[in-house]
């Protein structure tokens, strides 16, 4: 300021100097004259500094351009009520025209909620951060997130939010993915019983209990893993004891740890579990954790349980069968479709004097008479072929040598659709006559009582074969 005042008076004293007394010659002239060339230098290098800022200012906001251009996120600056002032060239190139609202492009399903978070924002002065779809140029939607922060003058007035987005379609991809992935494994863990978990061996304590694995141990998956005390009231103080040996064993070894398990609830019911676990080492190679699975076999365990006490059962009654053949007052044999002999009880071995081995198969026909033999074996055929039951007579030898003469019966056993379908054909082939039921019941050579029962126990009706009168 004082180099202008001074340039002034000079430059007033200059001008006051009359044209026809040019010459300078008293000191207040040498000064002025002085003063005012020093004043100008001045201000010429003060102009010309001024220049060469504002241009080096023009070659930083061009630089400054360039940079918000070509970072890789769309930028824009926004007024105080959250419309667009201006924005780089990469928020341009995304939405495909200078002019279109970049509300346009949202999604219509996230546009709602993204503007109501918008106005909220401009209302309150906080930042905005938001995902939503936004359709590019090409009318693909692709996941973007938004942020803006406010800027604001030295009082606290917003004067511009400076808004960004971001390209976070692959991020939304993988966690899509994830979800789906955490999804299908929660489904494959609830159908088959399988809780995963991670253990910190340092700490001790679970880290990690999947959905599962808290619904095995009788708990909300969102109550999370129970605590040690929790988890060692459910089991027995043995159980427990063998659980944490074997956990100590695999951390000295580097083991897996395989161990079956039993959990007591407070309400008596009781689970069988089965644990897999594997260690996982730091890089000074000592054990840090478990990774591993619990199986609910409970069903499977009380499954088997039931099979073998029905098995229990089955031998029971096979010794009781056994027993009642044995002594029943008659020689008995049971062969297999194909007439092969499977079967004899113990009054025919002792009777023919063989052993069980020798009457397998064909070996029964060496008890009959040489003239009853072939006679003998033809006879068996022909029964297996008819599917019929079928009686005779034959020499057969005891076990000193004599011969006596016995009658024998046949009797097949069927499945209860073949059976039905013989009992319906001889009940139509009587169809109309007299015999009726007695009728059908000699053609399959069972007695009549022997039909009816088997009639209401394959559920016949009868009534279709009733006899007409003539």
């Amino acid at each position: 300021a004082g180099v202008a005042i001074t340039a002034i008076l000079c430059l007033q004293y200059v001008i006051a100097i009359q044209p026809s007394t040019p010459e300078i010659s008293g000191p207040l002239e040498i000064t002025a004259v002085v003063s005012f060339f020093a004043t100008a230098t001045i201000i010429t290098r003060l102009i010309s500094k001024m220049n060469n800022s504002l241009a080096g200012n023009r070659a930083l906001r061009d630089r400054l351009q360039i940079t918000i251009d070509t970072i890789p996120t769309m930028v824009a600056c926004m007024k105080p009520d959250g419309s667009t002032e201006s924005h780089n060239k990469r928020w341009q190139e995304f939405l495909g025209s200078e002019e279109m609202d970049a509300w346009d492009a949202v999604h219509s399903d996230d546009r709602p909620g993204l503007e109501k978070r918008w106005r909220q924002a401009i209302a309150t002065g906080e930042p905005f951060d938001a995902e939503a779809r936004w359709r590019r140029r090409d009318g693909e939607f692709l996941w973007l997130l938004a942020r803006a922060v406010p800027e604001r003058d030295e009082t606290g007035k917003i004067i511009r939010w400076y808004a960004t987005l971001t390209d976070v379609e692959d991020r939304k991809r993988t966690e899509q993915a994830l979800r789906r992935s955490e999804t299908y494994l929660a489904d494959a863990q609830n159908l088959s019983h399988t809780g995963s978990f991670v253990w910190d061996v340092k700490r001790p304590g679970p880290v990690y209990w999947s959905a599962e694995m808290c619904r095995i141990h009788g708990r909300a998956p969102e109550q999370g893993p129970p605590s040690i005390e929790e988890d060692r009231a459910l089991h027995s103080p043995e159980d427990w004891a063998g659980l944490m040996d074997a956990a100590q064993r695999a951390v000295r070894e580097k083991v897996d740890v395989d161990y079956d398990s039993r959990l007591d609830f407070p309400d008596g019911t009781t689970k069988y579990l089965h644990i897999v676990a594997h260690p996982v080492v730091d890089a000074s190679g000592d054990v840090v954790e478990f990774v591993g699975t619990t199986v609910d076999v409970t069903e499977q365990r009380n499954a088997r349980e039931a099979l073998e006490k029905a098995f229990e059962e089955i031998k029971k009654s096979e010794g009781r069968l056994r027993t009642i053949i044995d002594t029943i007052p008659a020689m008995a044999w049971c062969s297999l479709p194909d007439g092969f002999a499977e079967f004899h009880n113990k009054r025919w071995l002792d009777y023919t004097g063989l052993t069980d081995e020798e009457g397998r198969g064909w070996g029964w026909t060496t008890v009959f008479h040489p003239d009853d033999s072939q006679a003998a074996v033809d006879d068996w055929r022909d029964i297996i072929a008819s599917k019929q039951p079928a009686e005779g007579e034959r020499l057969i030898r005891r076990f000193d040598g004599e011969y006596r003469r016995y009658m024998y019966r046949a009797e097949p056993l069927m499945d209860a659709s073949r059976e039905k379908e013989l009992i319906e054909t001889a009940l139509a082939e009587c169809k109309g006559r007299i015999a009726g039921l007695g009728g059908a019941a000699e053609r399959l050579g069972i007695p009549r009582s022997t039909l009816e029962s088997k009639i209401r126990t394959l559920r016949i009706n009868k009534h279709l074969f009733k006899a007409q009168s003539a």
